[in-house]
């Protein structure tokens, strides 16, 4: 996928935010330099892909809503600039293929576990798709927490996003997959996965994943 409209809009976007927002990252050394990367998210608003990929230090791809690419203007645009559709609310085999193929390359992927917009704020439930993806390619995972984005839901907000956004990147892990054998597994693997999201996050975004702090993980292994 040739990515020339990526680091157009990403150089302008970066722009924008230091104009328009008061716009804070913490967190950025713990991007591998090297290696295929999973990037996992909350997702609040049609402007959270641009937000994550201005505050990482490589060049991502981006699995997005199927719906925005009928138009064949947009379809040309949003390839151009690293998206690739995918179908909501079933494993969409061939988007899941693209993105193995992706990580086995060793490129970066954006996804949001969530699978669409929080209209609360909270984290909602995630879907098995990360979890297996890591497991199944040995992709580290980089958990991002982003808070404030909630205000940016109309997507010409990109031109002037007017927001306080906090931004937090973790330590990076990656998925036991010895333990991973099992559709059960893949959910408390996941489970771990927004879990971690959620330890990047203020306590009024974590939703259901409150009290991330206290909880075991089994399925997941910090990298040192």
């Amino acid at each position: 996928m040739n990515q020339w409209l990526f680091p157009i809009c990403n150089f302008a976007f970066k722009r924008t935010l230091d104009i328009f927002s008061d716009f804070s990252v913490e967190g950025k050394e713990n991007i591998p330099t090297v290696g295929p990367v999973l990037i996992v998210s909350n997702h609040l608003s049609n402007v959270d892909p641009a937000i994550v990929a201005a505050v990482i230090t490589r060049k991502p791809m981006f699995l997005a809503k199927k719906e925005i690419f009928q138009n064949k203007l947009f379809d040309f645009l949003l390839r151009s600039y690293g998206a690739y559709p995918v179908v909501r609310g079933r494993a969409d085999i061939r988007a899941l293929n693209w993105a193995e193929k992706q990580l086995n390359l060793g490129r970066t992927i954006i996804m949001f576990p969530e699978g669409t917009r929080s209209k609360t704020g909270g984290l909602l439930d995630g879907k098995l798709g990360v979890a297996k993806l890591a497991a199944d390619t040995g992709a580290t995972i980089v958990p991002i927490g982003i808070a404030g984005s909630e205000s940016l839901q109309n997507v010409l907000k990109v031109l002037a996003p007017v927001s306080k956004l906090r931004i937090k990147i973790g330590h990076s892990f990656k998925i036991n997959k010895d333990r991973c054998i099992a559709r059960e597994a893949y959910k408390s693997a996941t489970k771990e996965i927004m879990l971690k999201i959620a330890l990047q996050l203020p306590d009024s975004y974590r939703g259901q994943y409150k009290n991330a702090e206290n909880f075991p993980f089994d399925y997941i292994t910090d990298i040192k």
